[in-house]
């Protein structure tokens, strides 16, 4: 499950606060964006195990589109962190830039090309393939998982940070 997380921005005299929407109460800061990312998989970790122990009906994620347009979370920065489907710990986080594209229509493997600043020619060389066939497989919304493994090992990500 990938539960998107609202990260208000800090500054020099504030902390950056993180709100998980899908997850009433759920919450942490930090003085730094890592530390507030670092605190926020705790709290979530800690937050799923709290549910587990008293009802154990786990809420199911949404997407970051659901939230993104709410006017509570006006100015925030978007992020997902990965959670195993066993109520565990936290893993893999995605960047607001590359959610903030998804939610302006992008495919996530346009999303993280752009991110990445990479051309449709550098994936397609990478890939071993043309541009226009690997332009194709970016402008699809469902590709088989063979497909998803190969264009995010050519950029070096871990597949659930291309699969969500």
């Amino acid at each position: 499950m990938h539960y998107p997380i609202a990260i208000e921005p800090g500054d020099d005299t504030h902390a950056y606060g993180v709100i998980v929407p899908d997850l009433p109460g759920c919450f942490s800061a930090g003085d730094t964006l890592e530390e507030a990312m670092r605190n926020v998989r705790q709290a979530i970790d800690f937050h799923l195990e709290w549910i587990s122990q008293e009802d154990g009906s786990i809420p199911t994620a949404s997407q970051v589109k659901d939230h993104a347009d709410k006017p509570e979370f006006q100015g925030f920065l978007w992020a997902v962190v990965r959670v195993d489907g066993g109520g565990g710990k936290s893993l893999a986080t995605i960047p607001h830039a590359v959610m903030q594209s998804v939610v302006d229509g992008a495919t996530p493997a346009r999303a993280w090309r752009e991110y990445l600043g990479l051309s449709l020619e550098d994936m397609a060389g990478r890939l071993g393939t043309s541009q226009s066939a690997y332009g194709q497989q970016e402008s699809s919304e469902e590709l088989p998982q063979s497909s998803l493994e190969k264009i995010a090992a050519a950029r070096g990500l871990a597949l659930e940070q291309l699969d969500f």
